[in-house]
């Protein structure tokens, strides 16, 4: 038994015509849903974001890392209570932050932290007694201070019991290294002696004093 040919084409065409039917009418049922789903959202009442300091804002990149929502042209639209976005931005710290209800449909404020620099401080000699304050908080007892601090001006004094204390004013930059070292200069004692008789010869590693 033989198949016609013509009708199995035939059959062969209307089944490729059903299947693109059913991918046109897939796809347009997504298309609906989500056009739903954005309507949905755009009737919300939208959050606009206020991203600080200004320059972080012109770089930064927003989106909703939990809850239901999306991020529109400068403002939150969420299904969610309480929407959590995430926002980072060239030189700053990635900020994860939770919308209140309080500031749902109003301006909320979101300020971004500038990355830290690195602040490595070593003494001449070296002396692993050496205590490091900054602004008057102890930091650590070693020969060395490796320190990542934020952008500012800071105090750091270098305590060691065999050295006059040192006191270093430093400024620390945004994604900066800075390096300082010091030189210590030796503690000078006081030696007090009394002889009997009173005039005695003295030598301090023979020399007569």
């Amino acid at each position: 038994y033989v198949m016609n040919q013509p009708n199995l084409n035939d059959q062969l065409d209307s089944a490729r015509s059903k299947f693109k039917l059913y991918y046109v009418f897939a796809g347009l049922a997504v298309l609906l849903a989500s056009l739903i789903i954005v309507a949905a959202l755009m009737v919300t009442n939208g959050t606009k974001l206020e991203i600080l300091p200004q320059e972080a804002k012109q770089s930064a990149q927003i989106q909703v890392s939990r809850g239901f929502g999306l991020y529109i042209s400068g403002s939150v639209y969420s299904l969610t209570a309480s929407p959590e976005v995430s926002v980072m931005a060239e030189g700053y710290e990635v900020k994860q932050e939770v919308i209140p209800q309080s500031s749902i449909g109003k301006i909320h404020e979101i300020t971004l932290r500038e990355l830290p620099g690195q602040l490595l401080i070593e003494t001449i000699p070296a002396d692993a007694n050496t205590a490091w304050r900054i602004n008057g908080q102890m930091e650590a007892v070693s020969e060395k201070l490796e320190k990542a601090l934020y952008a500012g001006t800071y105090k750091i004094e270098i305590d060691n019991p065999f050295y006059q204390l040192q006191e270093e004013t430093v400024s620390i930059a945004r994604q900066k290294e800075t390096k300082l070292s010091v030189n210590l200069s030796p503690v000078m004692g006081h030696l007090s002696i009394k002889s009997e008789p009173a005039q005695a010869s003295l030598l301090i590693n023979g020399k007569e004093m």
